[in-house]
């Protein structure tokens, strides 16, 4: 079998980064294309429609988590074999462990952040974290930001990413750029600053565990504290 071109490596490793997206693009302009027709068929003012607008945000997220997960199903069955995917089994006691140090550890990164005053300089993630988060109902945050969120985003930059370059290139280097796609996907500086961090730590657990369900576990701790931090 032939080795292939560096274009097609690239495009391997990249590709799950644009469909998860294009898929966010996608949902986001459906829902609220469909919320804007329905606002105006009902006569609706501008103001009602920009907050149903507003308040569809977990929806759209919600949408595009289980797009990207049923998406993209085949290709992550597909990774464990031709990316060589070595997977280890982890009692539940671990996996717990696992959980409670990725929250100390976030909880560590946010105080630092907090420390250097980023925050002030760009107010971004506030922002667009209360507009995300206020009013909506607690078990659709949980379900989709503390479940259904880290899932999918842990395949697609943990196991597809990650996996990828590490297969390609070495561990070190998957750990560094899937870190960094990680970083750049979450859209602010706040976040990329925290998520890039985050997700060099994801990386290394799951290259260090074998097992793709640790940076999960992690993850979903670190997004519950986040909704425990918002509230």
């Amino acid at each position: 079998m032939n080795e292939p071109s560096t274009g097609r490596k690239l495009w391997e490793i990249i590709n799950p980064l644009v469909f998860i997206i294009a898929a966010m693009f996608i949902v986001t302009a459906c829902i609220t294309t469909g919320i804007m027709i329905y606002s105006r068929s009902v006569g609706e003012s501008e103001v009602v429609m920009y907050s149903r607008v507003l308040t569809s945000t977990i929806w759209c997220d919600l949408a595009m988590y289980l797009v990207v997960i049923l998406g993209r199903q085949k290709n992550i069955i597909y990774d464990k074999f031709k990316y060589e995917h070595k997977s280890s089994r982890w009692p539940f006691w671990k996996l717990a462990l696992a959980a409670s140090a990725g929250f100390l550890f976030s909880v560590l990164i946010d105080k630092l952040i907090d420390l250097t005053k980023i925050t002030d300089i760009f107010t971004g993630y506030e922002t667009s974290a209360y507009l995300t988060l206020a009013g909506q109902p607690v078990i659709l945050l949980i379900i989709t930001v503390g479940i259904i969120g880290p899932i999918a985003e842990e395949f697609i930059f943990r196991w597809m990413i990650f996996g990828r370059i590490r297969y390609y290139y070495g561990s070190k280097w998957g750990i560094l750029f899937s870190g960094l796609m990680f970083g750049i996907y979450h859209g602010n500086m706040t976040q990329f600053i925290f998520c890039t961090i985050i997700g060099f730590a994801f990386a290394w657990l799951y290259d260090k565990s074998g097992n793709i369900w640790v940076p999960i576990v992690s993850h979903m701790a670190v997004n519950m504290f986040g909704l425990i931090s918002f509230f």
